[in-house]
């Protein structure tokens, strides 16, 4: 069966908190799922947006975000030309739990991908994913209150949240029963498991790979909010490595704030990174929205790379291999994130559980034998070159 039952279905199906604070993308997205898990089959043709947005008597824009986060959720596809259908786990997850994921409504091309990659493993495993985003501003407490389910039924994974933000999530859904793992955030407490990368990991793999090319003078531009936990973690490895290999480094901070643009951030900082005097060999950021509008800023202002400065990234966002040059980067295997992530929430006891993935170098066109070693004969190498730590 592939045609739609009749959407007449969704007049009985209100909007009992249309005047209440909650988004009304929000809304809509809870009522359409509650249709399509009591009157849709798996593979079944969904309504049209228009028809939607006319029956619901909200905006197109509206029923536009709701069926987004279905679709990120694992709930619909949408096939081009063709229309958006139903996808429904099958009989086998009968008795097993939801997991909820709560994610920065933050503009951050790495945290789509891992929501993308947690979807794809639910999808996989049967079970059914309802994303929540949170807001710049949004009190936790109406936060955990659109959870559509108890804590016998649901699992919850925080991804991504500032620390103070996290660390108050998860005393809220600890007092209520909730079992909890955070993603990408560590929080110091024994009732938290923790999946993430090994920033320090990858900061020595970023760093072994600017010096083996001769590079000594490199300048880390922080782009991403500095309280961010990763970021934390990058940028003490990097002071950590660099003082330990002698290095002449700088750290540049954009001042960049959460929910704020980290690209621009960058690129209004780029003057502080290229300022006069002995300038760097290599700009490494801290993630790769900052290495783009770093290679932007170098080519607007005639700038060569790697001729004349080597860029590098963190992170291997989608368009990083698209960049001119292209960008080398640090690369996350997002899917094993999703893997241990699901494997870690999977387990009914709580242990303080740590799972650290390894970063990886994806070496592209940005980075190369700085200018001042190919002068200098023999430069690239040598150990017996005594710089000063800034």
């Amino acid at each position: 069966m592939t045609t739609p039952p009749s959407i007449n279905l969704l007049d009985i199906r209100a909007l009992p908190d249309r005047d209440r604070d909650i988004p009304l993308h929000v809304q809509v997205r809870r009522v359409i799922r509650n249709v399509i898990e009591d009157h849709f089959e798996d593979g079944q043709q969904f309504w049209t947006e228009q028809a939607l947005s006319k029956r619901m008597e909200v905006s197109l824009i509206t029923v536009r975000r709701a069926l987004s986060d279905l679709a990120s959720d694992g709930i619909l596809v949408r096939r081009p030309a063709k229309g958006t259908f139903v996808r429904k786990p099958g009989k086998s997850c009968e008795g097993s739990f939801r997991v909820s994921l709560f994610v920065a409504r933050h503009h951050s091309e790495i945290l789509s991908a891992a929501v993308k990659s947690l979807a794809h493993v639910c999808h996989e495993r049967k079970l059914r994913l309802q994303t929540y985003y949170t807001f710049k501003g949004q009190r936790i407490s109406d936060a955990l209150d659109g959870m559509e389910h108890g804590a016998d039924q649901e699992r919850v994974i925080l991804l991504g949240q500032p620390r103070d933000m996290t660390l108050e999530m998860l005393d809220l859904l600890s007092d209520r029963g909730y079992r909890a793992i955070s993603v990408d955030t560590t929080v110091a407490t024994d009732r938290t498991d923790y999946v993430g990368f090994d920033e320090r990991a990858g900061m020595e793999v970023a760093l072994a790979h600017l010096t083996g090319l001769g590079h000594r003078r490199i300048t880390l531009l922080v782009n991403e909010p500095e309280n961010a936990d990763s970021v934390v973690k990058r940028v003490e490895a990097f002071r950590d490595i660099a003082s330990r290999q002698s290095l002449a480094t700088e750290v540049v901070s954009s001042g960049t704030q959460f929910w704020e643009s980290a690209h621009d951030a960058a690129y209004r900082s780029m003057p502080a990174v290229w300022k006069t005097g002995e300038r760097p060999t290599a700009i490494l950021t801290v993630s790769d929205a900052g290495a783009w509008a770093a290679l932007k800023w170098l080519a607007d202002n005639r700038v060569r790379v790697p001729d004349e400065v080597s860029v590098m990234g963190f992170d291997d966002d989608r368009l990083s291999p698209f960049t001119s040059p292209s960008l080398t980067t640090l690369g996350r295997d997002m899917g094993a994130l999703a893997e241990s992530a699901m494997d870690v929430i999977s387990e009914p006891i709580a242990g303080r559980r740590e799972v650290l993935l390894q970063p990886f170098l994806i070496e592209r066109m940005s980075t190369a034998v700085p200018p001042d070693a190919i002068r200098a004969e023999g430069a690239i190498g040598r150990s017996d070159r005594n710089v000063s730590v800034t």
